[in-house]
C-alpha cells in the first residue's frame, strides 16, 4: 500500500473532520486546495533538488525558500497539525531553484544542502539535536573546483549504507552534473563530472538529472540532453550507479566512472523519432528495483505539454502516456503581445509516489487553474486510474512531491499553492500538504476569534486593493456591507494600520454615496463613511452623505411601498431596512437634528405595517411573497432577508440615544420579538436554512443569514437587551458553524448570491456580506469576552 493516503481515505478524513462540521454532507466528493493544510505559507520549491522532505517518526522535516530568498527548515506534525519553521540562511537568493534538499544522518540529525541559483558555494546545516529544527550548526560551506564559468545549482545528498558514504549529487560551474562525497561531512572528495557532451556534440549542453537511491548500494540516475528550450531534441536517458560501477537497466556494464555519454547510457525516450522535446521530472525503482521515469513532452506544433511513464520491464523500456498537461503555468501579462514567455517548458509536475510507483501525481490546468490529481497504474499496466485530489480550487497547485519515507497510512503529498508565480524569480507562494486543515477555532477567545476575523479581513481587504478601480462595485451594497464588518472590527482590536486603509480607500471614492437618488441599496455605503466620521471628524466624510439624505427628505418618495403594484421608491424590500434607516439614525445622533429621525421613523413604519408578519415575527422579502407558499405549504421567510432586518435593528439601536423615550421602544421591541423567533429556528449545527419555516427545502448550510443572526443577537447581549442564558447558547452554536464554513484562505464559504428568496447554496460560493457579516459578529463576540 503506498504512503500516501488514498482518495477514499482523504473522503473518509473529511468526513471525520466533519464531525461537529456537517458542511461536508452537502460539499462536493473531492476538496479544493484551500480546504488542505498548509505546512508554509510563504515558500517555493525548484524540482531538481530533493529530497525536499523526509519523514522522521511521525513528522515531517524538509525546507522551502520564501520570496525574501531567505532558506527555511519545517517540521510538521500531521497528526496535530502544529508546524514549526527555523531559518537557516537569510537573504540567500529570491529564486526557487534555492530551495534546499534535506536528509536524516545516522544519528538522527538532520543535514540541509542548498545553494543560490548558479552560485557559489554549496551550504550545508546540520541540525544539533536529531528530529529538531530549532538549533542548527552552520552554515558551512564547499567549493568543488570545477572549470566553468557558471556557480553551483540543485542539490541532492543520498547516503549509502554499504558505503558508509554520503553523495551529493549537484550541478557544477560546467552546467554539468556532478557529485562531491564524504564519510564525516568535514572533509569532502574531489569533484567528479557525471555526464558530459561528445566533442562536436553541444559540449556546452547542461543535462538535468534527478536521481533515487535505495540507501544501501544503488543511485538510479535519470538525465535529459539539457535544456529542452535550448535543444533541437531533448531526450531522457537513464544509467544505475551500484559498487562503484555505472550500468544500464539490463545490466550491462558502462565503461568510466566519470565524463560519461549519454549515448553511452540507456535511452529511454528519443526526442529525434517524435520531435517533441522533454524535460525529466522524476525517477524512482520498482520492489524488484526496476527503474521508473516519469517526465513531461513538448509539442512545438502546439505548444502543448504531455505527462509520460517510462519503466523497465526487465527486458525494455516502455513509455505510456498519462495525460495531456496543457500549458506552462507561470501567469503572466499576456496582453502585452510582444512578451515571449521564457519558460514554456515548466509544467504544473508529474511526479512518482517512491513507495509505490505504479502510483503518479501530476498538476494540469482544469477549468483554467492547475489541480492536483493522481494517477494510479491498473490491470495489465496501460491503463490509468484517475482520482482528483484537488478540484475547483482558488490558485494553481503545482509542481507535487512525495514525501520520503512516509510511514503507511499517513499523508505524503505536498505541493505548491500559487498565489503568484510570474516567474522563478517574482513568486508568492504557500506550500501545502494533503491533510485536511482542523480549521479555525470556534472556542471563546479573543485569539481564537482574532485568527479568524484576522483572516477573513486580510483577504477581504486585498480584494479590496485589487479592485479598487471599479468604483460602482466599490460603493454598491455588497460592499458597503463588508465595509461595516471591517471597520467595526479594527475598531474593537485598535488596529490603526488597516483603519488608515479603509480611509485612503475611502478617499478614492471621496466619500461618494450610489448615484440611485432614493435607493437605499445604494445609499447603505454611507453608514461606513458616518462611522469614519465618527473617528477622524472630517467633514469631507460627513458633508456628501448629508446631502443625499437632506434631499430626500427635502423631496420624498411617492406614496407607493407595494412593488407588486408599479414602481415604488421607497423601502419596498425588507432588505432596504439594512440598507438605509440606519443612516439617518447615525445623522441625527451626530447633528441632534430630529428631522432625521422622524423621516426614517416614517419609512420604517411604512416598510413594517407592509411586509411585517405579525403571527410569525418576521418579515416578507417584499410584496410579492405575501401570499405565496413554498412547496410544503408554508409561508416563504428568507433568512438572509430577516438578517438584513434584525442587523438594521442593532444599527438602529446602537445609535439612538438609551434616554430615548419616543422611538427607541418601537425599534427594541420589536427586535426582542424577532430575536425570540429566530432563535427558535436554529439548526441543529448552527445555521440557520435559507427558508426559515421548512428548512429541508434547501438543507445545505447558509451563512449570510446565519452571520446577520450572530452579530444582532451578540449585541442585544452587549447590549442588555436579550438574556445571556437564553441567547448565548444561540449565539456560540453559531458561531462555530460560521467558523466552520471558513477555509485557510479566510474565505467563507456556503454563501447565498444575490438573490430575493430562499435558494441552494454551495460550499464554494461567497460574498462580500458574509464575510461582513463574520466580522461584525466577531467584533460584538470580542468585546464580550472582554468583559469577563
Amino acid at each position: 500500500m503506498n504512503c500516501v493516503r488514498s482518495m477514499m481515505a482523504a473522503v473518509l478524513i473529511c468526513l471525520v473532520h466533519a464531525v461537529g462540521n456537517m458542511t461536508w454532507a452537502y460539499g462536493k466528493e473531492f476538496p479544493c486546495a484551500e480546504d488542505y493544510a498548509f505546512v508554509t505559507e510563504d515558500g517555493a520549491w525548484c524540482w531538481f533538488s530533493d529530497p525536499r522532505a523526509i519523514y522522521s517518526g511521525d513528522e515531517i522535516f524538509g525546507g522551502f525558500v520564501d520570496k525574501e530568498g531567505s532558506i527555511w527548515a519545517f517540521q510538521y506534525n500531521p497528526a496535530t497539525q502544529d508546524r514549526a519553521q527555523t531559518k537557516v540562511f537569510d537573504r540567500l537568493d529570491y529564486d526557487d531553484h534555492a530551495n534546499p534538499s534535506i536528509i536524516k544522518l545516522p544519528d538522527g540529525r538532520l543535514a540541509m544542502f542548498f545553494s543560490g541559483h548558479s552560485d557559489a558555494p554549496i551550504y550545508y546545516v546540520i541540525s544539533k539535536r536529531p528530529e529538531d529544527i530549532s538549533e542548527w550548526d552552520g552554515p558551512y560551506s564547499v567549493s568543488p573546483e570545477i572549470d566553468g564559468k557558471c556557480g553551483f545549482c540543485y542539490s541532492n545528498p543520498f547516503i549509502l549504507s554499504e558505503e558508509g558514504m554520503m553523495y551529493l549529487f549537484f550541478r557544477g560551474p560546467n552546467y554539468k552534473p556532478c557529485y562531491i562525497a564524504t564519510t564525516d561531512l568535514k572533509t569532502w572528495s574531489a569533484p567528479v563530472t557525471l555526464l558530459k557532451s561528445r566533442p562536436g556534440r553541444d559540449e556546452n549542453g547542461r543535462p538535468y538529472a534527478k536521481y533515487a537511491s535505495n540507501g544501501k548500494d544503488k543511485i538510479f540516475i535519470a538525465f535529459t540532453d539539457g535544456h529542452p528550450r535550448n535543444q533541437p531534441a531533448n531526450s531522457i536517458y537513464f544509467m544505475l550507479y551500484d559498487g562503484g560501477k555505472y550500468y544500464k537497466a539490463d545490466g550491462t556494464e558502462i565503461p568510466g566512472v566519470s565524463d560519461i555519454y549519454p549515448d553511452m547510457t540507456d535511452k529511454v525516450y528519443d526526442a529525434t523519432e517524435t520531435y517533441d522535446k522533454a524535460w525529466i521530472w522524476d525517477v524512482a525503482f520498482d520492489k524488484d528495483e526496476n527503474p521508473v521515469i516519469v517526465y513531461a513532452r513538448f509539442s512545438d506544433t502546439y505548444n502543448v505539454h504531455s505527462y509520460w511513464y517510462a519503466r523497465w520491464t526487465g527486458e525494455k523500456w516502455e513509455n505510456i502516456f498519462i495525460t495531456e498537461a496543457g500549458q506552462w503555468f507561470m501567469r503572466n501579462d499576456y496582453n502585452d503581445k510582444n512578451y515571449i514567455e521564457t519558460e514554456m517548458n515548466y509544467s504544473g509536475g508529474v511526479y512518482l509516489d517512491h513507495s509505490n510507483p505504479d502510483i503518479v501525481y501530476t498538476s494540469r490546468p482544469i477549468n483554467n487553474v492547475f489541480e492536483i490529481e493522481k494517477w494510479t497504474l491498473t490491470g495489465d499496466g496501460s491503463r490509468w486510474k484517475k482520482t482528483a485530489v484537488t478540484c475547483g480550487s482558488e490558485h494553481d497547485n503545482v509542481r507535487p512531491f512525495v514525501v520520503r519515507d512516509c510511514p503507511e497510512g499517513m499523508p505524503g503529498l505536498m505541493w505548491m499553492y500559487n498565489y503568484r508565480y510570474p516567474s522563478y524569480t517574482a513568486f508568492d507562494c504557500a506550500i501545502r500538504l494533503n491533510r485536511l486543515d482542523k480549521g479555525f477555532s470556534g472556542e471563546w477567545s479573543k485569539k481564537a476569534v482574532s485568527e479568524v476575523a484576522d483572516r477573513v479581513s486580510d483577504r477581504q481587504m486585498k480584494h479590496m486593493q485589487e479592485t479598487s478601480s471599479d468604483l460602482s462595485e466599490a460603493k454598491c451594497w455588497r460592499s458597503a456591507v463588508l465595509y461595516n464588518g471591517l471597520i467595526d472590527w479594527v475598531c474593537t482590536v485598535g488596529d490603526g494600520g488597516r483603519l488608515k486603509f479603509i480611509k485612503d480607500y475611502f478617499d478614492r471614492l471621496d466619500w461618494q454615496v450610489g448615484d440611485r437618488m432614493y435607493h437605499a441599496d445604494d445609499h447603505c455605503i454611507a453608514q461606513a463613511y458616518l462611522d469614519m466620521y465618527g473617528k477622524y471628524g472630517d467633514s469631507r466624510m460627513l458633508v456628501p452623505t448629508k446631502a443625499r439624505m437632506d434631499w430626500v427628505i427635502a423631496n420624498p418618495p411617492g406614496e407607493n411601498i407595494d412593488i407588486t403594484e408599479g414602481h415604488s421608491d421607497r423601502w419596498w424590500w425588507c432588505d432596504a431596512l439594512y440598507m438605509a434607516p440606519a443612516i439617518y439614525m447615525r445623522l441625527y445622533s451626530i447633528t441632534g437634528d430630529k428631522k432625521y429621525v422622524k423621516f426614517a421613523h416614517k419609512e420604517y413604519l411604512a416598510t413594517y405595517g407592509h411586509l411585517y408578519d405579525t403571527e410569525e415575527r418576521m418579515f416578507f422579502r417584499d410584496g410579492n411573497f405575501i401570499d405565496k407558499r413554498n412547496e410544503e405549504g408554508k409561508k416563504i421567510f428568507w433568512s438572509r432577508g430577516n438578517g438584513w432586518v434584525l442587523a438594521g435593528l442593532a444599527e438602529i439601536l446602537k445609535a439612538l440615544p438609551q434616554e430615548d423615550r419616543k422611538y427607541r421602544p418601537f425599534y427594541e421591541s420589536l427586535f426582542v420579538e424577532m430575536c425570540e423567533k429566530i432563535a427558535s429556528l436554529q439548526g441543529a449545527d448552527g445555521y440557520w436554512r435559507t427558508d426559515l419555516l421548512s428548512p429541508d427545502i434547501y438543507p445545505m448550510p447558509e451563512t449570510s443569514g446565519t452571520g446577520l443572526f450572530v452579530y444582532a443577537m451578540m449585541y442585544g447581549i452587549n447590549a442588555g437587551i436579550l438574556d445571556d442564558d437564553a441567547y448565548l447558547p444561540v449565539v456560540k452554536k453559531g458561531w462555530e458553524a460560521m467558523v466552520e464554513a471558513v477555509n485557510t484562505e479566510g474565505r467563507v464559504g456556503w454563501t447565498q448570491m444575490v438573490a430575493d428568496r430562499p435558494g441552494a447554496v454551495e460550499r464554494k460560493n461567497e460574498r462580500e456580506y458574509s464575510a461582513g457579516s463574520l466580522l461584525m459578529a466577531a467584533s460584538e463576540i470580542y468585546r464580550y469576552i472582554g468583559t469577563k
